[in-house]
């Protein structure tokens, strides 16, 4: 018995009905091969990051102190260590433009 391809064309779901399980779900249960006709050709730009990972050696104490504060104001410890530190370039800047505080300047 010869077996014989279903050539019928396959109709998509309106995905924007759909939850993200429903979708996950239904190309879990599908092939993309099938509605290869249906789909269309676009085009992407992603952006390079612009953020690099670094080792920052800290004493055990500070850093326990870090993740106290940061999970007091809801945030992630990295997230409160990349806000203090655009905080500091902030005055730095500041500082080196002549419009830093005058304590930061050194001033008394």
């Amino acid at each position: 018995m010869k077996k014989t391809i279903d050539n019928r064309k396959k109709k998509l779901p309106d995905f924007s009905k759909m939850t993200d399980a429903e979708i996950a779900d239904f190309w879990d249960t599908h092939s993309f091969v099938d509605y290869w006709d249906k789909l269309e050709e676009i085009e992407v730009t992603t952006k390079s990051s612009s953020t690099e990972v670094i080792g920052v050696r800290l004493a055990k104490s500070d850093l326990d102190q870090i993740k106290r504060v940061s999970r007091k104001l809801g945030l992630s410890y990295s997230t409160l260590l990349q806000a203090w530190i655009k905080e500091k370039l902030r005055e730095l800047r500041a500082v080196k433009t002549g419009r830093g505080p005058k304590s930061a300047r050194g001033d008394r």
